[in-house]
């Protein structure tokens, strides 16, 4: 380690993934790098390289599918979130499956198939096959999203990369934190603009106020907030102007005139929200 630098925050941060164990040639061909200091970053593993375990025909079926992992964050944590997404199949990428597969022999320090396979290494085998049969009947199907769908899904932790049951049970445990919210409700405000004599210029109202905000202290959900204004008018003061009123919504079908109660101004949708 002496003519080596210190290694840096990112180079600590990056993680190594693949579909199958490092020790074989299709663990070598799927792996890839993803660091955990960006939020947005992606990868995007094939298997259809897992060739060796699947066949050369359900390999082939899954060209169009790829595992998307998306570095993303819940609360104050980073999270990688891996969801199936579909892709387009080129020739590019049916040339290069069926060459893999006649490119031999493979390199030394990648183990071989052998007669006599370890049990675990079976299990592993058996749930491979019944993972990749799955995914070929929800590509079958149209259950598989396309890359932007399946990146809003990963980033947001929503649909097919929402919590299980088990793991919310489990997270519930720990504790929700508390959960806090604030409502504030203002009939208007009105502001004078005034110049050095003084003499007012322009009056600013607004009408029917409302926010509202809701979030946790252990950031185990997204703050919320809402803002809504039912009304904004601008009146021009100054003398002889040509419009008195120099801004205010439009008085067309969602202006209610005077309503039952009472309000000078008021619109059946808010102006603003």
């Amino acid at each position: 380690y002496e003519d080596r630098s210190p290694a840096s925050h990112q180079d600590l941060l990056l993680v190594r993934c693949a579909l199958a164990p490092l020790g074989t040639r299709e663990g070598a061909e799927s792996t890839k790098v993803i660091c955990f200091d960006r939020v947005g970053e992606v990868i995007r593993l094939s298997p259809s390289k897992l060739s060796t375990t699947l066949g050369s025909f359900v390999a082939a079926e899954l060209l169009g599918v790829r595992v998307l992992g998306l570095v993303a964050t819940d609360g104050p944590t980073r999270v990688l979130r891996f969801i199936l997404m579909q892709k387009e199949v080129t020739p590019t990428s049916v040339i290069g499956n069926a060459m893999r597969e006649t490119i031999y022999p493979v390199p030394s320090f990648i183990s071989t198939e052998s007669s006599s396979i370890p049990q675990d290494e079976q299990s592993r085998h058996e749930r491979v096959l019944t993972a990749a049969s799955e995914t070929s009947r929800l590509l079958n199907t149209g259950r598989i999203l396309n890359e932007f769908a399946a990146t809003r899904e990963a980033f947001f932790g929503i649909g097919g990369c929402k919590s299980s049951g088990q793991y919310e049970q489990r997270k519930c445990s720990y504790g929700v934190g508390d959960e806090f919210s604030c409502k504030l409700v203002f009939s208007g405000f009105i502001f004078s603009i005034i110049d050095s004599s003084p003499s007012e210029l322009a009056v600013l109202s607004l009408h029917d106020i409302e926010a509202f905000a809701s979030w946790n202290t252990l950031g185990k959900d997204y703050a919320k907030t809402k803002l809504t204004v039912g009304w904004i008018q601008l009146d021009n003061h100054c003398p002889n102007a040509p419009y008195p009123v120099a801004f205010s919504p439009s008085r067309g079908k969602n202006f209610d005139g005077n309503d039952i109660h009472g309000k000078p101004f008021s619109l059946k949708i808010p102006f603003l929200e």
